[in-house]
């Protein structure tokens, strides 16, 4: 990990490391939130997953092509920056986090999105702009709290009129898709 990494812990104090390890876990076992943005990562460091207590973790603007398996283990997550990485594809597991109130995979090469993503009741905002993304599941009516979703400049040509289901939402932007109808369902 280069020097710009953070570390954040439950007394809010930030702490610059050259080269985090885990090697006094106790040390760290109460970390809160992680930033890994600008690492240039292509994978993510182990020592991430033994940090049962993250609610936030920032991997933004790295090479990351995939996530790993082992971080839909961490259940205490309640926001997720994965944007700007060169991600295909969610994985199914992304249904485990059942806390996350802010989910955002802008900026990626995702062409779809699971139907898993339904089962994350809690959250507030999803960004899934600027993806390539074709389509939508159908599961997004089940997104009950969203009041922010982004999912501008991608190849949809068409909506569910699922999305009329999200009566929170306050902010939706479709701009710069290939849609040739917007559903009466999406119309306010």
């Amino acid at each position: 990990m280069s020097s710009n990494a953070e570390v954040k812990n439950n007394s809010n104090s930030k702490k610059k490391n050259k080269n985090l390890k885990i090697s006094n876990k106790n040390k760290y076992k109460e970390t809160t939130s992680v930033s890994l943005s600008y690492q240039n990562l292509t994978i993510l460091p182990n020592y991430i997953f033994e940090l049962k207590n993250l609610v936030f973790i920032d991997i933004t603007h790295n090479s990351l092509r995939e996530l790993p398996l082992r971080l839909f283990k961490l259940k205490n997550l309640k926001k997720l920056a994965c944007s700007d990485n060169l991600l295909v594809q969610v994985p199914n597991e992304i249904e485990n986090l059942k806390k996350l109130t802010w989910l955002d995979f802008t900026h990626n090469r995702l062409q779809a999105i699971p139907e898993s993503i339904g089962n994350l009741t809690e959250l507030v905002g999803l960004g899934l702009s600027d993806c390539r993304l074709t389509k939508l599941p159908y599961s997004i009516k089940n997104l009950k709290s969203l009041t922010k979703f982004g999912i501008f400049n991608n190849n949809l040509t068409w909506l569910p009129p699922e999305i009329g289901c999200l009566e929170s939402l306050i902010k939706l932007d479709l701009s710069s898709n290939k849609l040739q109808k917007i559903p009466n369902e999406v119309i306010i």
